[in-house]
């Protein structure tokens, strides 16, 4: 074995050419008690920015989400029958588990998923500090520093799974000493192929992964064998995709096929939509540790100007050591990021929102944590400075994430609260939004103490979309089987008219009747005002949180 692959695993932040310089001041760092309190102040953060992140109430694809768990445990590897969801069949299969050990008890759900999540980051960090690797650790800490990350770890989708994969296989690579043996690679692939079931997206850090280590291990037996096991993972990635992938997502591509397709490069350069560019630029913006860099980039420049020159190391690897096992951090976000670039470029992967992307956040971190060990490094301050600079950079995002989470529990839309109000005050008849749907269908179907009728709401089957002008028909028919798919067909101003007029035909007119809505447009709600006057009725709005609002409407006559 050469000198290089023997060093394979070695810390992120790089062995330098000044002797003994850089590895002496990471030992202080890791072996010292400053990166473990540093580690423990942040999963401390971390878990009670979670635990009151707990608190929220349920979004519109949660409460999807959760009526798909009536599939059961075989139905999750089929496409599932409500609301066009889906999702990895073993991550629903947890999820289901969750929500079932407390007969549904959504704060407890979310609780089990954070505790899955921080046990998880708990150990993967514990095994960074053990490797002594400095840019390891304190990337994982910018992966968390991410608010969508805390976001999502208790989010009842399976977004969680997808970065716990991530970074599974990250550390398989990034923290490994030199084995990558037979042995080694018949693991990686079992795990690979495991995780196909909880995590549609692991297929682009594997195989970035399995690219880095041919391309750059000195071994020839290496190569080949990780290079053959990459074709093995494809070949059976292709079978699963083929066989239960495909149809899972199919009414994804059914139905929202173009929406998809316009979020790409391709798109925009062929049809010059700046609109889509917009929306692609802010959905990958938010993958991004934003605060961590505001505070990082300041301190870091003013560490920089006051440091000696010339520099005790190089903060960029030289050409000749890119190869290094030090610096695979950086490789692999040029093999991940790039990789999805250039099939975002070609047309074949959508940058759709950031909880689709969310996977990638991990990738980032950990390359912005070898890249901070390295400038520190070269700017040869003092290891106690260092670590004092380290933990000065990450507790800002921390404690702001946690005062976030107490003040807002990261919620998207108050549907509990709403549902709430309209018990509270003894509203007799309610008629639903299409975005209130899901969790509204939720709520009353698991309400013991039903004091409402509910009118409006939608077939919750999986479907393909209708065509507009059949929507339209049956809306104007006054059908009650209306498909919920109906906010994708009816994207113009004009045809969605027709959805609020037959809204307002299912007001009750003879007494009081609380439209309930979710994210409700400012020109839907001007719709909804119109119709209601030409329905010879008032509406007013009796209840506004975030993004729910209700209008208790009376009519003139019967």
């Amino acid at each position: 074995m050469s000198r290089r692959e023997a060093s394979a695993g070695a810390p992120i932040g790089g062995r330098f050419p000044v002797p003994g310089q850089a590895r002496t001041w990471m030992a202080a760092v890791s072996a010292g008690g400053g990166s473990r309190l540093i580690v423990v102040f942040c999963l401390a953060c971390v878990f009670a920015t979670g635990a009151l992140a707990c608190r929220r109430s349920i979004f519109q694809d949660e409460g999807a989400i959760i009526l798909n768990f009536a599939a059961g445990y075989l139905g999750f590897f089929a496409p599932l029958p409500y609301y066009d969801q889906a999702a990895p069949p073993l991550a629903m299969a947890v999820l289901s588990a969750f929500y079932s050990l407390e007969g549904g008890d959504l704060f407890l759900t979310r609780f089990f998923l954070l505790l899955l999540c921080w046990v998880f980051f708990a150990g993967a960090l514990a095994v960074a500090l053990r490797t002594r690797d400095t840019g390891l650790w304190y990337g994982l800490l910018i992966t968390l520093a991410v608010r969508p990350i805390l976001l999502y770890a208790t989010e009842i989708k399976q977004y969680a799974f997808e970065f716990i994969f991530t970074i599974v296989f990250l550390m398989m690579h990034l923290a490994r000493k030199g084995d990558y043996s037979l042995r080694y690679l018949a693991l990686f692939l079992a795990l690979g192929i495991l995780s196909i079931f909880f995590s549609f997206s692991s297929v682009f850090i594997i195989l970035a992964v399995m690219f880095d280590i041919v391309v750059t291990r000195e071994s020839r037996g290496v190569r080949l064998y990780w290079a053959a096991g990459a074709v093995l993972y494809c070949l059976v990635w292709g079978a699963v995709y083929v066989v239960m992938v495909k149809p899972m997502i199919a009414f994804q591509f059914i139905n929202y096929g173009k929406e998809y397709a316009g979020l790409t490069l391709l798109n925009v350069v062929r049809n010059g939509d700046l609109t889509s560019l917009v929306i692609m630029l802010k959905e990958v913006r938010g993958i991004g540790p934003h605060l961590f860099i505001v505070v990082a980039a300041p301190v870091l420049l003013i560490a920089g100007l006051r440091a000696k020159t010339p520099r005790a190391a190089p903060i960029l690897p030289r050409w000749g050591e890119a190869r290094s096992a030090d610096h695979a951090a950086a490789r692999l976000l040029v093999w991940v990021c790039g990789g999805l670039g250039l099939l975002n470029v070609l047309g074949i992967y959508p940058f759709s929102t950031t909880r689709q992307m969310l996977y990638v956040a991990p990738v980032i971190g950990l390359f912005l944590g070898w890249l901070v060990v390295r400038m520190l490094t070269a700017f040869g301050l003092r290891p106690a400075m260092r670590t004092a600079l380290l933990a000065l950079m990450i507790a800002p995002a921390m404690l702001y994430n946690l005062g976030v989470a107490a003040r807002t529990s990261y919620v998207k839309t108050d549907v509990w609260d709403l549902y709430q109000f309209i018990k509270q005050h003894q509203y007799r008849h309610v008629v639903s939004w299409v975005i209130f749907d899901p969790t509204l269908q939720l709520f009353y179907g698991t309400d013991p103490d039903k004091t409402f009728e509910v009118k409006g709401l939608l077939n919750r089957n999986s479907a393909p979309n209708l065509s507009v002008a059949e929507l339209k028909r049956r809306l104007a028919a006054n059908d009650d089987d209306i498909p919920n798919q109906l906010w994708s067909v009816l994207k113009r101003e004009e045809d969605f008219r027709a959805y609020v007029d037959w809204v307002v035909r299912r007001v009750t007119r003879d007494d009081v009747t609380l439209i309930a809505t979710v994210e409700i447009f400012p020109y839907q709600e001007q719709q909804l005002d119109a119709a209601l006057k030409a329905a010879g009725c008032d509406g007013r709005v009796v209840f506004e949180e975030k993004a729910v609002k209700a209008f208790e409407v009376r009519c003139a006559h019967p």
